[in-house]
């Protein structure tokens, strides 16, 4: 559970004012010392581990390599980043190109970002849109937008059902009628129909793209094997499902899909 008091308090202030709002120094660290993390936090020095000096004392600054920290970081991120269409931005983390491949992978999901940032924020103001992250403990996460049931699992192995990843995130933006966004990396997205009307639904088309300057490039359109996520297609239609759904890979991408619906 999160308190969203004073974060709750200093929206409402800057709406009445008509002021756009950020918030800075959130999370372990202000200026490389962690004096704004909770009391609870602060006192569980074998959670939460300190970093250690040469001269073997400790700091009151949170290690960047303790694994609890940032677990603790990420929910924090997440679940105020789903309250009252906030949005979370590290300081240049987009322009980091060079360093090891999870600097990397985040530099890329931060540049798909940039590319819908526009398309976010429109949807955030009209809640047409919902986020997710998954691990191997926690799979799979369903929520009901634009008169659809939204599933989103964790990628597998198509043979041997192994995870591909131990995490995936991402997020889906309903457009209008049938249309959808989705980006992220490492997930499958499947979709049925969850509002009066034919009781299954299948893909007039799936395209990978990106936002050039604010429009919408086109790239492969994607069919066969790059839709199919099941190929039991007679136990699959006893669940209103076609067996079909997009796949996004390890490199952060945006698909844009179209839908139609039958029986």
């Amino acid at each position: 559970m999160f308190d969203f008091y004073l974060v709750d308090g200093l929206i409402k202030k800057a709406r009445e004012h008509d002021l756009k709002l950020v918030l800075l120094w959130f999370g372990s660290w202000k200026n490389g010392l962690s004096h704004y993390v909770p009391s609870w936090v602060k006192m569980d020095n074998e959670r939460f581990h300190k970093v250690i000096l040469d001269n073997g004392k400790a700091t009151e600054t949170l290690s960047p390599f303790g694994l609890e920290s940032g677990k603790a970081d990420a929910n924090a991120i997440y679940a105020i980043g789903r309250h009252n269409g906030i949005g979370y931005s590290p300081f240049g983390i987009d322009g980091s190109r060079g360093g090891n491949s999870s600097q990397t992978a985040l530099a890329n999901a931060y540049q798909v970002l940039g590319q819908l940032m526009p398309v976010i924020t429109d949807a955030q103001s009209e809640n047409r849109i919902t986020a997710f992250t998954l691990s191997t403990q926690n799979n799979q996460f369903t929520e009901e937008l634009g008169g659809y049931k939204v599933t989103v699992s964790l990628s597998r192995n198509g043979r041997t059902g192994a995870y591909l990843s131990e995490r995936g995130y991402g997020m889906v933006i309903w457009e209008k009628n049938n249309d959808f966004i989705i980006a992220g990396s490492n997930i499958i997205v499947t979709f049925i129909p969850d509002s009066p009307g034919p009781r299954m639904a299948g893909f007039l088309s799936v395209y990978e793209g990106e936002y050039v300057d604010g429009t919408w490039k086109s790239g492969r359109l994607l069919n066969g094997d790059n839709i199919m996520v099941n190929y039991d297609v007679a136990n699959e239609s006893l669940n209103n499902r076609t067996g079909t759904g997009v796949k996004l890979g390890s490199d952060p991408s945006i698909l844009k899909i179209k839908l139609y619906r039958f029986e």
